[in-house]
């Protein structure tokens, strides 16, 4: 038996995993079944031919609590402890803890912590569980196999690539907020006024080098141009709108081309319940009303999140075809879901029409 027990100050999150694949858990854990999960993982690691990668939760700690059991993490609501399998021993499992910070192929890892086949025979199925709660990931090598189904299983929910690379168009108050934590966060940030009608369809200002960014997030102006956001379309540019209006920021949608609802689809729909929406929206192109810090701080905070989760596979992002509205001096959050309009051109909307 292989218990995973909270520290003291958090008995509820008290959970076990055996030998057999098996997990148990109190109400408080999310236990996912290992029976399947846990044994393909294990004949990976026995094999030692397998590219399994696994990456560690950022900011996740790992310590050694004595010579049998490992500490992962700190906050009472999350730490789990460990019990290290006799063959291991705490300090190599906890060294092959640590030596997933940043993502790294489990073998390799597990020679750098002098663990053989046998003892990852054991220690793959503590990895699995611990996947289970969100302290780490494990990533299979080859597409198409029944342990990629497994991890990234994410249901229907569209979602961009894992977001590395930032480019910010506009400039202004969140351009300034956003740039210094997202380079903090592990992506490289370029930036660049937003270009208008002087746009070079051939090369984007968001190109850099010739490599496109991951994620194009579109500041300082309330409406976005569409020959911007055209451009961003046929481009297949996944993008993100943040701005801010009467105090508060507004964070979203994010924008992947073709697959979910773009910022026209959110202005035809105001069209129609506005008429005079079209004329309204035109002279807001460029105008870029000011917040304060702590709602500022908060939308950064947000952004942060959504760049998080785009490289988690099982993390849901919020901002995907919705909107986010912050604002911390008024207690508020709220979260709009848009639909895909069948009237735009951008693909997201199905056009399912009668045979006659």
């Amino acid at each position: 038996m292989t218990p995973v027990t909270a520290p003291a100050d958090d008995p509820p999150r008290a959970a076990t995993v055996d030998s057999t694949g098996t997990g148990a858990g109190t109400a408080a854990v999310a236990t996912v079944s290992l029976r399947t999960t846990a044994p393909v993982i294990a004949a990976q690691a026995e094999a030692s031919a397998s590219r399994v990668r696994a990456t560690l939760r950022p900011g996740t700690v790992v310590v050694a609590r004595d010579d049998h059991t490992v500490q992962v993490g700190l906050a009472p609501d999350r730490a789990v402890v460990v019990d290290a399998p006799a063959t291991v021993g705490a300090r190599s499992l906890s060294a092959l803890l640590r030596g997933l910070e940043g993502g790294a192929p489990l073998d390799d890892v597990a020679a750098r912590a002098g663990i053989d086949a046998a003892g990852m025979a054991t220690v793959a199925r503590i990895l699995v569980h611990l996947a289970d709660l969100g302290h780490l990931r494990l990533d299979p090598p080859e597409p198409g196999t029944a342990t990629d189904a497994n991890a990234h299983a994410t249901g229907s929910t569209p979602r961009p690539a894992p977001v590395r690379r930032v480019h910010i168009l506009g400039v202004g108050q969140i351009s300034e907020v956003l740039r210094g934590p997202l380079s903090v966060n592990g992506c490289r940030v370029t930036t660049g006024p937003s270009p208008g009608l002087t746009l070079d369809a051939e090369r984007p200002p968001w190109f850099r080098r010739g490599v496109a960014p991951d994620l194009v997030i579109l500041t300082g102006t309330v409406s976005v141009d569409p020959v911007v956001t055209t451009a961003l379309a046929r481009s297949g540019q996944t993008h993100m709108h943040v701005y801010c209006r009467d105090g508060r920021v507004v964070v979203g949608p994010t924008v992947v081309p073709g697959v979910t609802p773009c910022l026209r689809c959110t202005d035809l729909y105001r069209a129609r319940r506005d008429p005079r929406w079209p004329f309204v929206a035109a002279q807001l192109i460029g105008h870029s009303p000011e917040a304060a810090v702590p709602a500022l701080t908060a939308a950064a905070a947000l952004v942060l999140a959504e760049v998080a989760a785009s490289r988690e596979p099982r993390t849901r992002l919020q901002t995907i075809g919705a909107t986010v509205e912050i604002n911390p001096s008024e207690g508020l959050w709220r979260r709009l879901e848009w639909q895909a309009d069948a009237a735009c051109d951008c693909g997201a909307a199905p056009h399912v029409r009668p045979l006659s």
